[in-house]
């Protein structure tokens, strides 16, 4: 699930699946670099070109941040 504010980018994702995984996620729209929050983790992750990647446990959920001030966007992201 993907929530806009206007100057910020949440993304929900979740696996309920035993073992992990990796998600590929891409903004459509992002053609710039920047920095994905990881929400209440204390971590960070790069997005490059709009694409940022990060794995889950089993049955792992991730909320993550982007601050569409310091990114490069052509248009409006995709929700």
């Amino acid at each position: 699930m993907v929530k806009s504010n206007g100057n910020s980018i949440h993304i929900f994702s979740a696996i309920s699946r035993p073992g992990t995984a990796t998600g590929t996620f891409t903004i459509n729209g992002m053609s710039g670099n920047g920095i994905v929050d990881v929400v209440n983790e204390h971590r960070t992750l790069p997005v490059t070109a709009g694409t940022f990647s990060d794995s889950f446990a089993a049955n792992g959920a991730h909320v993550y941040k982007i601050d569409m001030s310091a990114v490069t966007c052509r248009g409006s992201p995709t929700r």
